[in-house]
């Protein structure tokens, strides 16, 4: 079957898949207990005009946007939000691998569409797509020569996720370098324009850990001894394909890059854009797989390899027939996946944290990632009722802390006392910080 032909079917994939994202995004705030933070910390801030990052970075622009839509219509309008950007970022990302090679440009993005792992991220109320959406708007800009929005973009990228800092540098970098001459000036001053613009998305965050680069550490998981972080790696790092579709993409990617890494010829006949392409997603791969290798939390975390493996997989042409096969896995391992291990884990409590205990040499078919998803879906609400202003459904818009049992005469001392200053609190030591208005009195 032609190329011509093909093309109706993955268009036909991509409709139904939609209604797929939708219904996950009905089904709560999600299982990640990041989300539960971020909407703790929106409470903070409206209650008593602290700000209590979610995490050791804040991640402020997520925090800002989750929050404010928890708070007019609970996960639903949270969770929209996460569908929009998870498919505008794959709209963007057509786009370019269009003009790539318009053959398989398409059947590329659907294996980052039909991912359950994207599918997850897209359809809940935690940050990972924020930082992917800007990040390919931002490559998408500086392919047509909008700096302006691209630099703006990649600072936007950090505000939702640190780890596209280096990322948006270097693709801003490599912009500067292979410019004119005459150019070149301009092109510092909006790496400039990012790099401040990046910092001040971590203001607040600086603030509430005394002004100190404390707040660029993080927490591992337990038991993070090196063997158990080396084992974690190289089970995780598979596991975000799933073992069919990880086997399938090193049988597709290796040999092709491995042909043009070694004959020279052909890899002077590609266009200069093709080898930016290349030469970019290799970069993002390497860097995100070392991040990786350093925190194998949670599989998330690769989700900038995703992308970059899609980018390979149009840039180097592989043939329509392996994307095919690539993409029935990932539609496999949302439901079943195959795989050697079973981890035997214990939660603390009600979305505690995870102690793996050990694994148990296994093989056989598991439950696939969107079964497990869907199953631990309902059960993580319990979250809700740990909130400094509980709610009873993830559906239940977040109460506002200024109508709840206040009179309004306080409410119109809060108003007054938040005029006059912003209160920062720790994250973890407590420790509230004021700037405080030299005027006003306590």
């Amino acid at each position: 079957m032609s190329v011509v032909h093909q093309r109706p079917l993955f268009l036909g994939l991509a409709v139904a898949l939609l209604p797929l994202y939708g219904w996950l995004a009905s089904l709560g705030y999600g299982t990640n207990t990041d989300s539960y933070a971020i909407l703790r910390s929106w409470q903070v801030m409206v209650d008593s005009g602290l700000y209590q990052p979610s995490r050791g970075q804040g991640y402020f622009v997520p925090e800002l946007a989750i929050g404010f839509l928890a708070s007019l219509g609970g996960s639903a309008a949270s969770n929209a939000l996460s569908v929009l950007l998870a498919l505008g970022a794959l709209a963007l990302g057509y786009d370019l691998l269009r003009r790539l090679n318009g053959t398989t440009a398409l059947p590329a993005t659907l294996v980052v569409m039909a991912n359950p792992h994207w599918m997850i991220a897209g359809t809940t109320s935690l940050d990972y797509v924020y930082g992917a959406f800007f990040f390919v708007l931002g490559v998408r800009s500086l392919s047509r020569g909008a700096m302006g929005v691209a630099t703006l973009a990649f600072a936007f990228a950090v505000g939702s996720r640190i780890v596209y800092g280096p990322l948006g540098f270097g693709a801003l970098t490599m912009m500067a370098l292979v410019s004119e001459p005459t150019a070149r000036h301009r092109q510092w001053e909006y790496l400039a324009l990012f790099c401040t613009a990046s910092g001040l998305f971590y203001l607040p965050a600086l603030v509430s850990a005394h002004v100190t680069l404390g707040f660029l550490t993080h927490s591992g998981p337990p038991n993070n001894y090196l063997m158990a972080r080396i084992m974690r790696f190289l089970w995780k790092t598979p596991s975000l394909y799933g073992f069919v579709g990880f086997t399938l993409l090193l049988a597709a990617l290796g040999p092709r890059l491995w042909h043009l890494a070694r004959d020279r010829e052909i890899w002077r006949r590609c266009p200069r854009g093709r080898q930016l392409a290349i030469v970019g997603a290799l970069g993002v791969l390497l860097y995100n797989t070392m991040l990786f290798a350093y925190l194998p939390a949670e599989i998330g975390y690769q989700i900038p390899s995703l992308l970059a493996i899609a980018t390979l997989l149009a840039a180097t042409e592989v043939p329509v027939g392996w994307l095919a096969a690539v993409i029935a896995s990932q539609l496999l391992l949302a439901v079943v996946r195959p795989d050697v291990l079973t981890v035997r884990a214990q939660q603390q409590q009600c979305m505690g944290a995870t102690i793996t205990l050990g694994a148990d040499f296994d093989p056989g078919l598991k439950a696939g990632v969107l079964v497990d998803h869907v199953r631990d879906a309902r059960s993580a609400a319990c979250a809700l009722r740990q909130l400094p202003h509980p709610v009873a459904d993830p559906w239940t818009p977040l109460p506002d802390p200024d109508h709840a049992a206040r009179t309004p005469l306080d409410r119109a001392g809060m108003r007054r006392d938040k005029a006059v200053r912003i209160r920062f609190l720790a994250p973890r030591s407590g420790t509230p910080w004021e700037l405080a208005d030299p005027g006003a009195t306590e």
